[in-house]
């Protein structure tokens, strides 16, 4: 009997560990989706930004090539290799690019909201303007405060085209 009893309590305590650590292995495999440090973006475009997107696509795309979200490493070389000037820089995006069909930049477009008065937006975008200017890339921003009626944007693009 005594036998019987020390094999019960040994079969216990080994299934007690046994269970206590499958529901740890799955709460820490919970852990770990939840930890997680990256995510999918829903869109890389705001919805401010896609409904400039798409009057310019449809107004323009057929002579151009629009794209969203350029780096302007993509579009910019600096002539120094190890020019210090701009390089963080060179890693913004610019909102919309507009490149002719050998995919040369024709015309840079901004869209800024109201966090574009903030003092480090304006110094970013000052820079970014100032970039874009030295290599000789046309820059057009656009204001969501403005407001603008889709033929103000394409009349705008029109006369920086």
């Amino acid at each position: 009997m005594t036998t019987f009893i020390i094999i019960a309590i040994v079969a216990l305590v080994i299934g007690y560990f046994y269970y206590k650590n499958k529901n740890q292995t799955g709460n820490n495999n919970q852990k770990i989706k939840d930890e997680s440090r990256t995510y999918t973006k829903r869109s890389i475009v705001s919805n401010s930004e896609m409904k400039y997107l798409n009057i310019i696509r449809n107004k323009f795309g057929r002579d151009y090539i629009i794209q969203a979200q350029i780096p302007l490493s993509q579009i910019v070389n600096k002539k120094k290799q190890f020019d210090g000037q701009w390089a963080s820089e060179l890693n913004r995006q610019i909102d919309i690019g507009i490149f002719d069909h050998n995919y040369s930049p024709v015309l840079m477009i901004e869209i800024n909201d109201s966090s574009h008065f903030r003092q480090d937006r304006r110094q970013r975008d000052e820079k970014v303007k100032a970039i874009l200017e030295d290599a000789g890339i046309p820059l057009l921003t656009l204001w969501l405060k403005d407001n603008d009626s889709e033929n103000n944007i394409i009349r705008k693009i029109q006369n920086k085209l």
